[in-house]
């Protein structure tokens, strides 16, 4: 019962937004008013250069088989780091927060603190869901190796 109240009480401040395309998501971020971000976490796929809105679509890409794959998954439906970044300049409040939980977003994690000065973390490799709020942890962060910036 105290982890069914907890939740109803999260829900109270945060949003879960669902999005139909790449392009769908940068028009919202951009039209989020100066600021008025304190945190944001992604939870989804991804690789070092991009957030995968379609995951794997594109066939053996995310399996490590090709030399050009380097075991990242790939995307026909992507947002460059660069674009999320962009889109997200002076959205976050002085004390704002990023954090990337996808597979491989140290990169984005670290570029989004240098460009934006956003408390960053995020994963230098794959990250993994399975242990997240499982057996009724309360922990929803997936195990991983997480770098924080600074």
């Amino acid at each position: 019962k105290e982890w069914h109240n907890k939740l109803n009480d999260a829900k109270k401040c945060a949003s879960v937004l669902y999005f139909y395309s790449a392009k769908d998501i940068i028009n919202y971020l951009k039209r989020i008013k100066k600021k008025s971000i304190s945190k944001l976490d992604y939870l989804g796929h991804s690789c070092s250069t991009d957030l995968l809105v379609e995951y794997g679509s594109i066939l053996n890409a995310n399996d490590g088989s090709t030399p050009e794959s380097d075991g990242e998954a790939s995307s026909s439906d992507y947002i460059t780091n660069e674009d999320l970044i962009e889109s997200l300049h002076d959205k976050f409040s002085d004390n704002g927060e990023f954090n990337h939980y996808g597979c491989h977003g140290a990169s984005c994690a670290k570029d989004m603190y240098g460009r934006n000065g956003v408390n960053s973390k995020g994963a230098s490799e794959k990250t993994d869901y399975n242990p997240a709020g499982a057996g009724g942890r309360r922990e929803t962060e997936p195990s991983g190796n997480y770098q924080t910036f600074p």
